[in-house]
């Protein structure tokens, strides 16, 4: 154990990592609320709102809502685009 580590601590603080879901709630938080800006540096337009919000509570909280934002890899997001895709195109 090197110096000044705390393994309780760091348990703790995995333990309490945020998932993705709630990274959403809060992106829709912030969305809703005219903070996160579009095109022109813009608010996002209502229609663009209900968009993304569909997108994102079809797919992303389905597939990987439940896991922590901070252990995703390259290969998740990318796993996540090719179910997406697949989801989409789907006879």
């Amino acid at each position: 154990m090197a110096q000044g580590d705390n393994p309780a601590q760091e348990r703790q603080l995995d333990h309490k990592a945020i998932v993705v879901k709630e990274l959403c709630d809060l992106y829709f938080a912030d969305l809703k609320a005219g903070l996160i800006l579009g095109k022109g540096g813009r608010p996002k337009k209502a229609s663009t709102i209900v968009t993304d919000t569909g997108r994102i509570e079809r797919h992303i909280i389905p597939l990987i809502g439940t896991r922590r934002a901070k252990d995703l890899t390259k290969a998740d997001i990318n796993k996540v685009l090719k179910d997406i895709h697949l989801f989409q195109y789907r006879a």
